[in-house]
């Protein structure tokens, strides 16, 4: 038989017995084969659902997944509340997010590449941010700035004014709030 369905081969046969052809060549064979080839790859068409489910997931519709059990539940369900009935039941479920890992540049901190491949730049600020802040701190907990001096100076580490602890410290020092060492 040249069709892996049954079903194909029987619309076959209808449409050559009614032309007189009984060669399977001859006829309409070319439509029923592209005919079967499209239905063998075609899996259940799930686009509403997916759609809706994301909708009311809230998330993107690539993250939205079926219980492969379920199927058949899931393509029944029509409405907004067949679909969040199904959600609640866990048929449909959105997929947790996944993310670029850093893990590997992380575990060797090799420099390999460029200048920021073992730490990015976003690394790099905040360690520096970091550092300044608990900097500031110990300067306002030992009596050395005051409480707006140390807000000033906050505001200005957040916005990036300061390379570095040290210069923090000089322009404490020509503040005349440190001395110089």
């Amino acid at each position: 038989m040249p069709f892996q369905s049954a079903e194909l081969h029987v619309l076959w046969r209808r449409s050559v017995r009614g032309s007189g052809a009984q060669d399977p060549g001859a006829g309409g064979l070319a439509m029923y084969k592209r005919r079967e080839r499209a239905l063998a790859g075609k899996e259940m068409q799930l686009r509403l659902q997916r759609r809706l489910a994301a909708d009311l997931l809230g998330v993107g519709k690539n993250r939205v997944k079926f219980d492969p059990e379920r199927l058949e539940d899931v393509e029944d369900a029509i409405t907004r509340e067949d679909v969040r009935a199904l959600i609640e039941e866990g048929a449909i479920y959105a997929a947790p997010v996944t993310g670029h890992t850093r893990l590997r540049a992380k575990e060797k901190r090799v420099r390999k590449g460029g200048k920021y491949s073992t730490l990015t730049r976003k690394e790099r600020w905040a360690m520096r941010v970091r550092a300044q802040r608990r900097y500031l701190k110990r300067m306002r907990d030992s009596g050395v700035i005051d409480r707006s001096t140390y807000r000033r100076l906050y505001l200005q580490a957040k916005a990036g004014r300061f390379k570095s602890i040290a210069d923090i410290r000089n322009l404490l020092v020509e503040m005349g709030k440190l001395e110089k060492v």
